[in-house]
């Protein structure tokens, strides 16, 4: 079994126990080292793209609804699951309720190491198999993102109330470390 899938596995189970704002610090987490990859997939970059992005997600740390869903912008062809990543790590935000808990932090954290697998394939340009998977799951992009999401679900777990403002002041690491595909 892979070690991404292992984790994914742990962190689901872990989650069932967080309160309703321990699961949304969670994911808007990774929501935020998503949108690095986010604004990097569009075709065109334009300002307005990534600005939309930023305040979406700055109502949603703010604890507010967001007036109207956010729209996918035009990715390029190679990175698109990265773009359509995030646009689905912020509808699976959106259910989370008391009684779902659990399946939201699973799926965001999922979408996280979508975009992290995808990458570190295309920049190793291995054949995707079972083989390589292992090779990828140990690599530095994945591991470091796995390591990051058992840093948050830790720190998320001695919280007995969540402070979003100071979370958010300390979010913003780029999951691609800098790193994107090859053309």
């Amino acid at each position: 079994m892979r070690r991404s899938l292992k984790h994914l596995i742990d962190l689901q189970a872990r989650a069932s126990k967080f309160s309703t704002d321990q699961a949304r610090a969670f994911c808007l987490l990774c929501i935020e080292r998503q949108k690095f990859a986010y604004d990097k997939a569009t075709t065109i970059v334009r300002a307005e793209d990534s600005n939309a992005a930023r305040e979406y997600l700055d109502i949603l740390w703010r604890q507010q609804t967001p007036p109207n869903p956010l729209q996918l912008i035009e990715p390029t062809y190679e990175a698109e699951d990265a773009a359509a990543n995030f646009i689905y790590s912020v509808y699976e935000f959106s259910e989370i309720k008391a009684g779902n808990i659990a399946k939201p932090c699973r799926a965001v954290a999922e979408m996280s190491l979508d975009i992290v697998d995808s990458l570190a394939y295309s920049i190793s340009e291995l054949p995707v198999n079972s083989a390589n998977d292992q090779v990828i799951d140990g690599g530095p992009l994945m591991s470091d993102e796995i390591a990051r999401q058992e840093e948050d679900m830790r720190a998320l777990e001695a919280m007995s109330s969540v402070d979003f403002s100071a979370l958010k002041a300390n979010s913003r690491i780029d999951l691609t470390q800098g790193w994107w595909f090859l053309d």
